[in-house]
């Protein structure tokens, strides 16, 4: 049910800027950056825009108690109120001091944009890089193990005096099968680490979500290594 992963040519000649741009980090940093923007130029634009506030207020007196006796209220027991009131900020030194934080705000954050922006790059090109190589150290490690499970075959045929040589000790026949469990186990490892590059990858570069969707269409897992 895992989904094979991209063969290593495959990332070869992409658009690291544009896949850049799709990781969730730098989405993220992008929108942050492009909230203190959107802050500061509302606080610079609010010293020049009036306030305009409008109010409504209804009321109705209780007629018990005989309340006309002591108000001339004409039978009328209704009470409304409403109100326009305009402010002109243009001395509003608590609004000034915060329209020059936001934009200090905000200049740190597109500087912190930038920052992180390069840096992420000079990782996603460190990853790519390493991607060939790790594959490559799998290749060669799958090379070692054929080369120790055709050494085993040979020291247990020179074991049993099959072969025409002097026949080895049974501590021999055993450092062979340690030599080849380790190369074995050193394949593991190398295939370990080419797939762990290759996920980090994917997930740097905001491919991960298609790659896991393809579990669900029927992709196989990678090449298996038989024991």
């Amino acid at each position: 049910t895992v989904p094979a992963l991209p063969e290593m040519n495959s990332v070869e000649g992409l658009d690291l800027e544009r896949l850049l741009y799709r990781a969730p980090g730098m989405r993220a940093a992008e929108e942050n950056a492009k909230a203190k923007e959107q802050h500061a130029r509302g606080d610079a634009e609010y010293t020049w825009k009036p306030l305009i506030t409008f109010g409504a207020q209804y009321g109705r007196v209780s007629p018990i108690n005989n309340v006309s006796d002591f108000y001339n209220l004409h039978g009328n027991y209704n009470t409304a109120n409403v109100g326009f009131q305009i402010e002109l900020p243009l001395l509003d030194r608590v609004r000034s001091a915060a329209a020059r934080q936001s934009l200090m705000d905000a200049a740190k954050a597109k500087a912190d944009l930038g920052n992180i922006r390069l840096e992420q790059a000079e990782n996603l090109k460190k990853l790519q890089r390493s991607l060939p190589e790790l594959a490559a150290k799998a290749e060669l490690a799958e090379l070692d193990l054929e080369i120790a499970q055709s050494e085993l075959s040979s020291t247990t045929l020179q074991l049993h005096g099959n072969t025409g040589k002097p026949p080895l000790t049974p501590k021999e026949e055993a450092a062979a099968h340690l030599d080849e469990r380790q190369k074995y186990l050193d394949l593991l490892d190398a295939r370990l680490q080419s797939a762990k590059a290759e996920v980090t990858f994917l997930r740097q570069t905001g491919q991960l979500p298609k790659w896991l969707n393809l579990a669900s269409a029927g992709g196989s897992s990678g090449q298996a290594v038989s024991p």
